[in-house]
């Protein structure tokens, strides 16, 4: 069983509650950085915290002193956070802060665009600002010090809601543009839970990076008539792609909607 005192960033979001409970189940005290402590968690309780002696502290990753006062506070000595898209400096401030009160070991949700990319510098000079924002996250950690894990999860399963058009799928007809299309539905939960793990175990001497997938490929196709099958039925066909290019031709409009799902789902903190 771990002996560590960690600081989980995200505790109200689907990842980060993972993590607490995975990293808790190994040993590790866990303190939950909140921005609002007072903000309910799914599926925690008052006695659940208790019980599992959970304490709660403010803090907010784009605020370098709020988690300069909070790390003492928890007595971390290792930290599970994510990335801001608003923190140009990658959250340098933020991850030199941690290492100036005593954070050994940070694990960093990251993204697998890094691993496509090949390494963070190459990511963070991509077109797409989702490469951008996770390279640049991972830069800024190795510029600080701070001996680190980076998780690289890829697709995400719940990326699902937020792809297509609700009005469609209520209605039992859905239309897809590449419906053979393969993602590997990855469950945040997993995410979560091997984020814990690292936060319990040995840290690394410099760096480790972790690549993370689902345990097979499934077409768009197949992953709807699973939530056909669990939810309401759901009738999926061939979108034309011309159409497909017309309703989708606001990149701003999906990294809009990407960004506020990955804060409020998975993120939320």
């Amino acid at each position: 069983m771990s002996s560590v005192k960690a600081i989980i960033f995200g505790a109200t979001g689907a990842v980060g509650r993972a993590a607490v409970l995975e990293a808790q189940s190994r040993g590790a005290q866990v303190t939950l950085a909140m921005r609002n402590t007072k903000k309910p968690i799914p599926g925690f309780t008052p006695e659940l915290e208790k019980k599992l002696s959970f304490t709660r502290v403010q803090a907010d990753l784009s605020d370098p002193k709020s988690v300069q006062r909070a790390v003492p506070e928890s007595g971390a000595t290792v930290a599970f956070s994510y990335i801001l898209f608003e923190a140009v400096d990658g959250l340098l401030e933020t991850h030199k802060a941690m290492k100036r009160i005593g954070i050994t070991h940070a694990v960093l949700l990251s993204s697998f665009c890094v691993t496509e990319n090949g390494s963070p510098k190459p990511s963070s000079e991509a077109a797409e600002i989702l490469n951008v924002v996770h390279g640049k996250a991972e830069l800024a950690l190795a510029e600080s010090g701070i001996a680190y894990t980076a998780i690289h999860p890829a697709y995400f399963s719940s990326n699902i809601q937020m792809l297509e058009d609700w009005e469609e799928v209520k209605s039992g007809q859905l239309e897809l543009a590449h419906p053979n299309a393969p993602f590997d539905y990855l469950a945040p939960e997993d995410v979560g839970a091997l984020a814990g793990a690292r936060v319990a175990a040995t840290p690394p001497s410099r760096e480790l990076v972790i690549s993370q997938c689902g345990t097979e490929l499934l077409s768009q196709h197949a992953a709807w008539k699973v939530v056909s099958e669990v939810w309401v039925w759901i009738s999926a066909s061939r979108r034309p792609t011309a159409m497909s290019t017309a309703r989708n031709s606001d990149p701003g409009a999906f990294q809009s909607a990407w960004v506020d799902k990955l804060r409020e789902e998975l993120l939320a903190n």
